[in-house]
């Protein structure tokens, strides 16, 4: 969203104000086009104070699917207006849905609640008798919430999609699973792909470079130590255990290897976990880098020899992007999404999913095959200045926009 508005300052015709819903409360926070920031209790103050103002919204582009009506018994559901009602009292600007959700962790999410339910192979029908049987305002008196959230989601998305009037996917794989998920999909004719874009390649500077120099001095890492780094949350179905056993492997055959976590949410049983199946590997849980640290977020990609993703399934993956942007070659997982954006095109080694093996495999080319290297570089850095970037985004979304609103 950062990314978009960036783009969208350049251009005098775009006011931006963002909108966020607190998930506590339940309270709006609206921030004007001006940076002047705003609280309502309830969308019927949210839009009175619009009205009051003279403030006309032409599009409302929406990046979760938490506005829904079946997320509200999730929430206080203090809001008694719902989606439908809430875009016609704002005008009923045209209605923009990026979907951001990840298909194939939902599959795992309702194989593993639902005594190993295989969504997929389910006619259109049982789907939507699941969907309907596992909603979150079906649950009573028992708050057990976690069988019913992913089925909560899809219907989320299900209701969102029917009343947007174009719907945006991060990578075409992605849309494609997602045709699976929803039961009768009918939203193919107001779809398309626009890709994420990043930004961080402006940091790829000699002064990045040099804090590069510095964190591998800070985080104790020696001259003759190659780095593999992870970034993203600690979950295994990222793949940071296979990543762990591949680094091991790695060490076993005589490299000297610097595996760096930085993730977030990993407690203390996950990095333990992680040190019993890397024993011999030099492993490092540096402090979570925020958002605003985005210098300091390069210079950990530049440090870097190889960044691994071994994911077990991603809508996209950022983090392959921002390391190509600074240059620093990848090893991703051959499936999904990232297949598709990065692999195939050659701008990411893929390595088979959940299998260890072939990940040390992977890593050991982009650490020792300096045409393998330069190769992977190369293309990843094609792959960013053709499609991965943030203007290339913004003109997609600014061309959407436009042809949404020339009627109006």
């Amino acid at each position: 969203m950062n990314n978009i508005n960036s783009q969208l300052a350049l251009d005098p015709q775009y006011e931006v104000s963002f909108i966020t819903n607190s998930f506590d409360n339940n309270q709006i926070n609206y921030t004007d086009s001006a940076g002047g920031k705003h609280t309502f209790q309830n969308r019927e103050q949210f839009v009175q104070f619009l009205q009051e103002q003279g403030i006309k919204i032409d599009v409302v582009h929406a990046h979760s699917w938490h506005l829904s009506d079946h997320y509200k018994p999730f929430h206080t559901g203090k809001d008694s207006m719902d989606l439908s009602t809430f875009l016609k009292e704002l005008g009923s600007p045209k209605f923009i849905y990026t979907n951001h959700s990840n298909p194939t962790e939902d599959l795992r999410k309702i194989q593993k609640f639902h005594g190993n339910l295989d969504y997929s192979q389910l006619s259109e029908s049982e789907k939507h008798k699941f969907l309907q049987a596992n909603r979150l305002d079906s649950f009573g008196s028992s708050y057990d919430w976690q069988p019913r959230w992913e089925a909560t989601t899809i219907l989320c998305k299900e209701q969102i999609m029917k009343l947007a009037d174009a719907i945006t996917y991060v990578s075409a794989t992605q849309m494609h699973e997602e045709e699976q998920m929803i039961p009768y999909y009918s939203f193919g004719h107001k779809a398309e792909v626009i890709m994420n874009g990043v930004d961080i390649g402006k940091y790829n500077t000699p002064e990045t470079h040099a804090r590069a120099a510095e964190l591998r001095e800070e985080l104790g890492i020696g001259r003759d130590e190659k780095v593999v780094l992870y970034a993203g949350r600690m979950d295994e179905e990222k793949g940071i255990y296979e990543l762990a056993t591949a680094s091991e492997r790695l060490s076993e055959a005589g490299e000297k290897i610097t595996l760096v976590y930085l993730g977030t949410n990993g407690d203390e049983f996950i990095k333990q976990t992680i040190r019993t199946a890397a024993p011999d590997v030099d492993i490092l849980f540096p402090e979570r880098i925020s958002r605003e640290e985005r210098q300091k977020m390069a210079a950990m990609y530049a440090m870097a020899d190889v960044v691994a993703q071994p994911t077990w399934g991603e809508c996209f993956n950022q983090i392959i992007a921002e390391a190509l942007a600074m240059g620093t070659p990848a090893v991703v997982s051959d499936y999904s999404a990232p297949g598709e954006i990065y692999v195939k095109p050659g701008a990411a080694l893929g390595s088979q999913v959940r299998n260890p093996e072939d990940l040390a495999e992977k890593l050991s080319l982009l650490l020792n095959e300096e045409s393998v290297r330069a190769s992977i570089t190369g293309k990843g850095k094609e792959l960013i200045d053709r499609h991965l970037n943030v203007e290339s985004m913004g003109r997609q979304y600014m061309n959407l926009y436009a042809t949404l609103t020339k009627n109006n």
